[in-house]
């Protein structure tokens, strides 16, 4: 009979490298799924007050800033079409995914510009929307996808503006590429009815076309 201790399982490196590929094949899959959700969720047709793919993804990745903002934008489209009790229901619920994105990355202005755009929404008091636009332009002066974007939000809250952020959207779109500054004079003609003094403060030969 052996009475000897049987010989030590050792690990050899093989086994090392399997577990190593197995675990990134994990990672990889996780990913992958993770950014399928997201992308499948933003192409949805239809908006309600609930998506699967966006609600899973921020499930399975609560890292993720991305996915947050893609269901905060998702859901912002179904605010603004919304029964005003829907849309009641459904403006924390933008302002609690969009302030997540925003703890994870403080610094990036697109995130900054969901949170001015869910303010605008939901009615904040003119100092709130006065603050938000000036750290937005801190945050990425001379941006000129975030400065369209500004301009494009500022433009219903334009009562709310402080004379000199009313002055610089003006100055911008002196200076903007005629493509994109024709897209927001067709948005000023739009909302001239609604508020006059877009043709007034604005430099009339910049709104003449847009105003008469």
């Amino acid at each position: 009979m052996n009475s000897g201790r049987k010989g030590a399982f050792k690990i050899g490196p093989n086994f090392l490298a399997i577990s190593v590929f197995c675990l990134l094949a994990v990672i990889f899959m996780y990913f992958t799924v993770v950014n399928a959700l997201i992308a499948h969720g933003r192409m949805a047709d239809e908006v309600s007050s609930y998506n699967s793919s966006l609600h899973w993804a921020t499930t399975l990745a609560p890292w993720s800033a991305d996915a947050e903002i893609a269901y905060a934008a998702y859901l912002r489209d179904y605010a603004v079409t919304a029964s005003i009790p829907e849309k009641d229901k459904t403006l924390p619920v933008i302002h609690e995914l969009v302030d997540s994105a925003i703890a994870k990355r403080p610094l990036w202005p697109y995130y900054q510009l969901a949170k001015y755009d869910a303010e605008v929404l939901s009615g904040a008091p003119a100092d709130a929307l006065q603050a938000r636009f000036d750290g937005i332009r801190s945050l990425a002066p001379n941006e000129r996808g975030v400065d369209l974007s500004l301009i494009q939000t500022s433009l219903y809250v334009w009562d709310s503006l402080k004379e000199s952020q009313q002055s610089w959207i003006g100055v911008q779109m002196l200076g903007m590429q005629r493509e994109k500054r024709d897209e927001l004079l067709l948005q000023i003609s739009s909302l001239k009815t609604y508020n006059p003094r877009l043709c007034t403060q604005l430099p009339w030969k910049l709104v003449k076309r847009a105003c008469q």
